[in-house]
């Protein structure tokens, strides 16, 4: 792993105003577009802020249901915390073999998610066939940027893993990824 690339928080909606107005002034973090990402249990609203060269990037989630996967993790911890921490690879199928060797706990993405991909992004049959063996989602801006993720099983139903690689200028977070995440977490159940 080369670093950090980014660190998610959860936190309760009234807490978000007070998070952003914390991240501008002490450390000059630029707000990223607002997104809605839809859990199996309701929506969560994530806002990234990062710095203007993407060396520090936080995205902030809230969500108003106790049952989403960050409503759950607001809840168990009585406030806000880091609920995930994505390390960066620059090569992500390498790292994501590396972490298989040793059993880390990756989680299984529905194979009709590589179906859509291959639709989506006119992908061949053996790039999606290499994704879908090693876990890892994709995304591609309008620029060309890709960027590749994939994530552990939640620790306690609290805390999980992400290693990404980025390639192309991709400043964003997978973001059209997070309910296939969301939703592969949630079938494994509480203890997942």
């Amino acid at each position: 792993m080369l670093g950090v690339d980014h660190a998610a928080q959860a936190m309760t909606p009234d807490m978000m105003d007070s998070f952003v107005l914390f991240y501008r002034a002490l450390l000059g973090l630029l707000p990223d577009a607002p997104w809605e990402l839809p859990d199996p249990y309701g929506l969560v609203s994530s806002r990234a802020f990062v710095t203007a060269d993407g060396s520090l990037r936080l995205p902030l989630n809230v969500s108003e249901s106790r049952r989403t996967g960050t409503g759950r993790f607001v809840s168990a911890h009585a406030g806000a915390g880091v609920h995930h921490v994505a390390f960066i690879a620059a090569d992500a199928a390498a790292a994501i073999d590396a972490a298989a060797s040793q059993d880390a706990p990756l989680l299984d993405i529905p194979e009709n998610y590589y179906e859509d991909l291959a639709a989506r992004f006119d992908l061949d049959d053996a790039a999606v066939a290499a994704l879908a063996r090693r876990h890892l989602l994709y995304d591609r801006d309008t620029a060309g940027g890709t960027f590749l993720h994939a994530y552990t099983h939640a620790f306690r139903d609290r805390f999980f893993l992400e290693i990404v690689a980025r390639a192309g200028g991709y400043a964003g977070f997978g973001a059209a990824n997070a309910p296939v995440r969301m939703a592969a977490q949630r079938r494994l159940g509480p203890k997942g």
